[in-house]
Protein backbone atom coordinates (compact mmCIF):
# COMPACT_ATOMS: atom_id res chain seq x y z
CA UNK A 1 0.00 0.00 0.00
CA UNK A 2 2.53 2.72 0.37
CA UNK A 3 4.02 2.49 -3.34
CA UNK A 4 0.51 3.51 -3.91
CA UNK A 5 0.74 6.03 -1.46
CA UNK A 6 3.69 7.57 -2.83
CA UNK A 7 2.45 7.24 -6.64
CA UNK A 8 -0.62 9.41 -5.39
CA UNK A 9 0.93 12.16 -3.63
CA UNK A 10 3.40 12.06 -6.57
CA UNK A 11 0.54 12.86 -9.04
CA UNK A 12 -0.96 15.72 -6.52
CA UNK A 13 2.90 17.06 -6.42
CA UNK A 14 3.38 17.16 -9.94
CA UNK A 15 -0.13 17.99 -11.41
CA UNK A 16 -0.07 20.97 -8.69
CA UNK A 17 3.23 22.48 -9.75
CA UNK A 18 1.69 22.21 -13.65
CA UNK A 19 -1.26 23.91 -12.83
CA UNK A 20 0.27 26.27 -10.35
CA UNK A 21 3.34 26.72 -13.24
CA UNK A 22 0.73 27.23 -16.22
CA UNK A 23 -2.52 28.94 -14.62
CA UNK A 24 -1.56 30.83 -11.64
CA UNK A 25 2.93 32.45 -12.08
CA UNK A 26 2.00 35.76 -13.28
CA UNK A 27 5.65 36.59 -15.15
CA UNK A 28 5.74 37.78 -18.82
CA UNK A 29 6.39 34.63 -21.05
CA UNK A 30 9.45 34.91 -23.35
CA UNK A 31 9.90 32.57 -26.62
CA UNK A 32 8.78 29.04 -26.34
CA UNK A 33 7.05 29.60 -23.00
CA UNK A 34 7.10 26.74 -20.24
CA UNK A 35 8.19 24.24 -22.55
CA UNK A 36 11.70 25.44 -22.90
CA UNK A 37 12.65 24.54 -19.44
CA UNK A 38 14.07 21.18 -19.09
CA UNK A 39 12.11 21.66 -15.49
CA UNK A 40 8.62 21.55 -16.98
CA UNK A 41 9.55 18.73 -19.09
CA UNK A 42 10.18 16.74 -16.48
CA UNK A 43 7.16 17.65 -14.48
CA UNK A 44 4.77 16.40 -17.23
CA UNK A 45 7.39 13.35 -17.12
CA UNK A 46 6.61 12.35 -13.94
CA UNK A 47 2.93 13.37 -13.91
CA UNK A 48 2.98 10.53 -16.84
CA UNK A 49 4.70 8.63 -15.21
CA UNK A 50 3.28 7.44 -11.89
CA UNK A 51 -0.49 7.88 -13.59
CA UNK A 52 1.27 5.09 -15.28
CA UNK A 53 2.26 3.18 -12.19
CA UNK A 54 -1.01 3.50 -10.52
CA UNK A 55 -2.96 2.13 -13.04
CA UNK A 56 -0.69 -0.46 -13.37
CA UNK A 57 -1.35 -1.26 -9.72
CA UNK A 58 -4.98 -1.42 -10.80
CA UNK A 59 -5.09 -3.47 -14.27
CA UNK A 60 -1.85 -4.15 -15.64
CA UNK A 61 0.41 -6.57 -13.47
CA UNK A 62 3.64 -6.99 -10.93
CA UNK A 63 5.46 -9.69 -13.15
CA UNK A 64 9.61 -10.43 -12.86
CA UNK A 65 9.54 -12.18 -16.21
CA UNK A 66 8.80 -10.28 -19.87
CA UNK A 67 6.65 -13.20 -20.59
CA UNK A 68 3.87 -12.43 -18.48
CA UNK A 69 4.36 -8.45 -18.07
CA UNK A 70 1.29 -6.39 -18.96
CA UNK A 71 1.21 -3.58 -21.20
CA UNK A 72 1.15 -0.98 -18.76
CA UNK A 73 4.12 -2.72 -16.78
CA UNK A 74 5.91 -3.02 -19.69
CA UNK A 75 5.52 0.50 -20.48
CA UNK A 76 6.11 1.86 -17.13
CA UNK A 77 9.58 -0.09 -16.44
CA UNK A 78 10.76 1.16 -19.98
CA UNK A 79 9.74 4.49 -18.85
CA UNK A 80 11.15 4.52 -15.11
CA UNK A 81 14.71 3.39 -16.49
CA UNK A 82 14.78 5.73 -19.73
CA UNK A 83 13.66 8.98 -18.42
CA UNK A 84 11.14 9.21 -15.09
CA UNK A 85 14.26 7.81 -12.96
CA UNK A 86 17.19 9.62 -14.83
CA UNK A 87 15.98 12.78 -15.82
CA UNK A 88 14.64 13.33 -12.47
CA UNK A 89 17.44 12.90 -10.57
CA UNK A 90 19.06 15.29 -13.26
CA UNK A 91 16.90 18.16 -12.61
CA UNK A 92 16.91 17.77 -8.67
CA UNK A 93 20.71 17.10 -8.74
CA UNK A 94 22.00 19.96 -11.25
CA UNK A 95 19.63 22.33 -9.82
CA UNK A 96 20.27 22.56 -6.16
CA UNK A 97 24.10 22.05 -7.15
CA UNK A 98 24.35 25.04 -9.82
CA UNK A 99 21.93 26.86 -7.29
CA UNK A 100 24.28 26.05 -4.11
CA UNK A 101 27.79 27.28 -5.97
CA UNK A 102 25.52 30.50 -7.78
CA UNK A 103 22.02 30.70 -7.77
CA UNK A 104 21.87 33.21 -10.58
CA UNK A 105 23.50 30.80 -12.82
CA UNK A 106 20.23 28.58 -12.65
CA UNK A 107 17.51 30.55 -10.39
CA UNK A 108 17.97 34.19 -10.10
CA UNK A 109 17.25 35.69 -6.77
CA UNK A 110 14.24 37.93 -8.88
CA UNK A 111 12.80 35.00 -9.35
CA UNK A 112 11.64 34.81 -5.50
CA UNK A 113 9.26 37.19 -5.90
CA UNK A 114 7.23 34.73 -8.44
CA UNK A 115 7.67 31.71 -6.96
CA UNK A 116 6.96 30.64 -3.52
CA UNK A 117 10.06 28.26 -1.85
CA UNK A 118 7.25 25.32 -1.45
CA UNK A 119 6.76 25.33 -5.29
CA UNK A 120 10.38 25.36 -5.76
CA UNK A 121 11.13 22.19 -3.98
CA UNK A 122 7.88 20.78 -5.42
CA UNK A 123 9.75 21.53 -9.14
CA UNK A 124 12.99 20.39 -8.42
CA UNK A 125 12.77 18.27 -4.82
CA UNK A 126 10.53 15.89 -4.43
CA UNK A 127 11.48 14.22 -7.94
CA UNK A 128 14.18 12.83 -6.02
CA UNK A 129 12.92 11.18 -2.57
CA UNK A 130 9.95 9.71 -4.72
CA UNK A 131 11.68 8.38 -7.52
CA UNK A 132 13.89 6.37 -4.97
CA UNK A 133 10.83 5.37 -3.15
CA UNK A 134 9.51 4.24 -6.31
CA UNK A 135 12.45 1.99 -6.90
CA UNK A 136 12.49 0.67 -3.92
CA UNK A 137 8.91 -0.02 -3.31
CA UNK A 138 8.36 -1.75 -6.87
CA UNK A 139 10.68 -3.88 -8.74
CA UNK A 140 11.45 -2.47 -12.82
CA UNK A 141 12.78 -4.64 -15.38
CA UNK A 142 14.88 -2.60 -17.14
CA UNK A 143 15.27 -2.78 -21.71
CA UNK A 144 18.64 -3.96 -22.61
CA UNK A 145 21.39 -1.47 -22.10
CA UNK A 146 21.46 -1.10 -26.25
CA UNK A 147 17.43 0.46 -26.17
CA UNK A 148 17.93 1.85 -22.86
CA UNK A 149 20.30 3.98 -23.26
CA UNK A 150 20.07 4.72 -26.91
CA UNK A 151 16.45 6.62 -25.21
CA UNK A 152 18.02 8.11 -22.35
CA UNK A 153 20.40 9.95 -24.96
CA UNK A 154 18.76 10.34 -27.29
CA UNK A 155 15.98 12.77 -24.92
CA UNK A 156 19.19 14.47 -23.94
CA UNK A 157 19.86 15.06 -27.39
CA UNK A 158 16.48 16.44 -28.17
CA UNK A 159 16.10 18.87 -25.37
CA UNK A 160 20.18 20.33 -26.23
CA UNK A 161 18.75 20.70 -30.10
CA UNK A 162 15.77 22.20 -28.46
CA UNK A 163 17.88 24.67 -26.19
CA UNK A 164 20.13 25.53 -29.35
CA UNK A 165 16.82 26.40 -31.19
CA UNK A 166 15.33 28.41 -28.82
CA UNK A 167 18.90 30.64 -28.93
CA UNK A 168 19.06 31.42 -32.54
CA UNK A 169 15.08 31.75 -33.39
CA UNK A 170 14.38 33.13 -29.65
CA UNK A 171 18.01 35.05 -28.93
CA UNK A 172 17.86 34.14 -25.38
CA UNK A 173 19.26 31.02 -23.43
CA UNK A 174 16.99 29.07 -20.98
CA UNK A 175 19.66 29.15 -18.35
CA UNK A 176 21.76 31.90 -17.39
CA UNK A 177 24.82 29.72 -16.96
CA UNK A 178 24.88 28.80 -20.58
CA UNK A 179 25.07 32.70 -21.29
CA UNK A 180 28.23 33.09 -18.76
CA UNK A 181 30.12 30.72 -20.35
CA UNK A 182 31.91 31.25 -24.18
CA UNK A 183 31.13 29.00 -26.96
CA UNK A 184 33.83 26.03 -26.14
CA UNK A 185 32.90 25.97 -22.62
CA UNK A 186 28.88 25.78 -22.84
CA UNK A 187 29.36 22.71 -25.38
CA UNK A 188 31.76 20.91 -22.55
CA UNK A 189 28.91 22.08 -19.93
CA UNK A 190 26.31 20.40 -22.39
CA UNK A 191 28.21 17.20 -23.01
CA UNK A 192 28.95 16.62 -19.18
CA UNK A 193 25.43 17.04 -18.32
CA UNK A 194 24.53 14.87 -21.24
CA UNK A 195 27.12 12.16 -19.92
CA UNK A 196 25.98 12.47 -16.59
CA UNK A 197 22.49 11.39 -17.31
CA UNK A 198 23.78 8.17 -19.13
CA UNK A 199 25.70 7.72 -15.67
CA UNK A 200 22.14 7.91 -13.98
CA UNK A 201 20.66 5.40 -16.01
CA UNK A 202 23.50 2.88 -14.87
CA UNK A 203 23.22 4.33 -11.60
CA UNK A 204 19.08 3.70 -11.71
CA UNK A 205 19.64 -0.07 -13.14
CA UNK A 206 22.38 -1.02 -10.78
CA UNK A 207 19.98 0.08 -7.51
CA UNK A 208 17.49 -1.67 -9.24
CA UNK A 209 19.23 -4.83 -9.63
CA UNK A 210 21.34 -4.62 -5.66
CA UNK A 211 17.35 -3.62 -4.45
CA UNK A 212 15.51 -6.53 -6.60
CA UNK A 213 18.41 -9.21 -6.72
CA UNK A 214 15.91 -12.14 -5.42
CA UNK A 215 13.33 -10.56 -8.15
CA UNK A 216 16.04 -11.17 -10.59
CA UNK A 217 16.50 -14.76 -9.52
CA UNK A 218 13.56 -15.77 -9.72
CA UNK A 219 13.22 -14.30 -12.84
CA UNK A 220 16.22 -16.07 -14.46
CA UNK A 221 14.89 -19.44 -13.01
CA UNK A 222 11.22 -18.88 -14.31
CA UNK A 223 12.77 -18.35 -17.54
CA UNK A 224 15.17 -21.23 -17.43
CA UNK A 225 12.21 -23.16 -16.28
CA UNK A 226 10.61 -22.30 -19.30
CA UNK A 227 12.74 -23.13 -21.73
CA UNK A 228 13.92 -26.79 -20.87
CA UNK A 229 9.47 -27.32 -21.00
CA UNK A 230 10.34 -25.61 -24.35
CA UNK A 231 12.88 -28.17 -25.25
CA UNK A 232 11.35 -31.34 -23.54
CA UNK A 233 12.99 -31.81 -20.88
CA UNK A 234 12.15 -32.05 -17.11
CA UNK A 235 12.88 -28.89 -14.85
CA UNK A 236 15.08 -29.67 -12.20
CA UNK A 237 14.09 -29.80 -8.94
CA UNK A 238 15.06 -27.01 -6.73
CA UNK A 239 17.03 -28.07 -3.84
Amino acid sequence: MLHILVQLISIVNFGYAIYWDLFILDVPETFAGKWKYLTFWNLWIQLIYFSISLLNNIFGSHSVTKESTSSLQSIRDFMFATVAFPIGQFVGIIFWTLFNIDRELVFPKALDAFFPNYINHMMHTTVIPVQLLELILLYHMYPTKKSGMATTFAFCLIYLTWTMIIAHFGGIWVYPIFEVLEPVPRVGFMLVCSMFGGLLYFIGEFLNNVVWSKHNKIGKEELETQSTRVKGKKPKKAE
